[in-house]
């Protein structure tokens, strides 16, 4: 399924604040999360953005959002579905906890129904899946859910990047549940 960053917003429900004291709201992955041999820092700049782009209140009324992105230095957060090719690494994670699981739920259940293909994914959460993003690319997506929380990670980069991998996704996966 493509999702631009609009839809992803919306898909994920994202994006409502970011903590203005330089630290990720809960749920979100922070810098330290980040193993230290992908080079990326935390971009302020692509969080803003994704800010910008976001449209709140479509999955819950009354939710709380945390969002973080990560690039190389100097490098913007590139379309998670462009179809160019990847110069860096890249991770997005957003999470979104409403007041009550129902809304989620309906929204995991109903994303699940149209990603193609997925791969079920044990030990994030209640329940998640693995998507790939581009099959001929270094390009992995998590999204998970977890009671009234929805979480959605991806992780990307060149199709020679051997560092990229599911298993590595599913750890950042793992982090961004831990720290909600």
């Amino acid at each position: 399924m493509k999702r631009g960053w609009s839809t992803l917003a919306l898909v994920s429900g994202m994006v409502l604040t970011i903590s203005s004291c330089g630290a990720a709201a809960p749920g979100a992955l922070t810098q330290s999360d980040i193993p230290g041999y992908l080079g990326l820092h935390e971009n302020r700049i692509a969080e803003a953005g994704l800010l910008r782009s976001a449209h709140p209140g479509r999955l819950c009324h009354g939710a709380s959002v945390s969002v973080a992105a990560f690039t190389a230095p100097g490098q913007n957060l590139s379309s998670i579905f462009d179809k160019d090719t990847l110069s860096h690494d890249q991770v997005l994670s957003d999470v979104v906890m409403c007041p009550h699981a129902t809304s989620v739920s309906a929204v995991f259940r109903n994303n699940l129904k149209q990603a193609h293909p997925v791969e079920l994914v044990e030990g994030i959460g209640q329940r998640a899946f693995l998507s790939t993003l581009d099959p001929e690319a270094r390009s992995f997506s998590i999204e998970w859910l977890n009671g009234s929380m929805l979480g959605y990670l991806v992780l990307q980069g060149p199709s020679n990047d051997s560092r990229i991998t599911v298993a590595l996704t599913a750890m950042l996966a793992r982090r961004a549940v831990e720290a909600s």
